[in-house]
């Protein structure tokens, strides 16, 4: 569902996580287990169902809105173009361009997931979630600044043994609702970078009744150091909103060609 990269010597990585309900019951029961495994299990073929229903050429736009904890704001709306590409338009700019140390790729659609049932943990519940441990999401890619593929699999190892990774899964009609990975206490990702706060949330919802799931929101938190003299303390949320369906790109692009005849 995510990747993660390290896009510069001073940056530390990037990752995401899920909301959850806050009053909990205890899950340690063999019939709550099971019961919660078929919920997951469900949950995994809602997604490729939603995922499997949407033409290819279908066109989607929304508004993404990117807020630090400084108060600097970047709003921008997405338009599809082509089946792969899209332009992007800057609404409003406030303050410098909120962006931060910590980065990471995540799809505006929720892709199918890649974990196997059998290697998740019932953790918690609420009156309405499911709360699951599984394995991590997290990928690292250090990109042109260390090039080697050893380093990427050794701070990947690192971060799979410090973070934990969680989804929460609707009780009620099966669907994913939330993911969490957050960082239980401090660790070093690499010699020079110790990460204090490490912690991001994603929220998802549906395009439409029945349609794909998006990320409706990330929040992101990332305290710690680089070096002796570089310390980090971030907060960054990103919003989408204003999802709209377009017309289907192959007839938008019909519909262009014809115009120039």
């Amino acid at each position: 569902m995510t990747s993660f990269n390290i896009l510069r010597p001073t940056s530390l990585i990037l990752l995401t996580l899920l909301c959850i309900e806050n009053h909990h019951v205890h899950a340690d029961t063999d019939s709550n287990i099971g019961r919660s495994k078929v919920a997951l299990q469900k949950a995994i073929s809602d997604l490729e169902l939603r995922n499997k229903q949407v033409p290819i050429d279908l066109g989607i736009s929304f508004i993404r809105t990117v807020e630090d904890g400084a108060g600097n704001k970047l709003q921008s709306k997405y338009t599809p173009t082509t089946q792969e590409k899209g332009e992007w338009k800057t609404i409003e700019i406030l303050g410098k361009m909120p962006s931060g140390r910590l980065r990471w790729n995540t799809n505006f659609l929720v892709s199918n997931t890649n974990f196997i049932i059998d290697e998740t943990t019932l953790v918690r519940e609420s009156e309405t979630t499911w709360v699951f441990d599984i394995p991590n999401v997290v990928n690292v890619d250090t990109g042109e600044y260390d090039s080697t593929e050893e380093t990427g699999k050794k701070i990947t190892n690192t971060l799979g043994a410090s973070l934990i990774s969680e989804m929460a899964v609707s009780k009620v009609n099966p669907r994913f609702l939330s993911m969490h990975i957050y960082a239980p206490k401090s660790f070093k990702p690499s010699i020079l970078a110790k990460v204090n706060t490490f912690e991001v949330r994603i929220d998802y919802a549906e395009a439409w009744e029945g349609g794909p799931l998006y990320t409706k929101l990330e929040s992101r938190q990332l305290k710690g150091k680089y070096g002796f003299f570089i310390s980090i303390d971030e907060f960054v949320t990103t919003t989408h909103t204003h999802v709209v369906v377009t017309q289907r790109l192959s007839e938008q692009n019909n519909t262009k060609l014809d115009s120039k005849r």
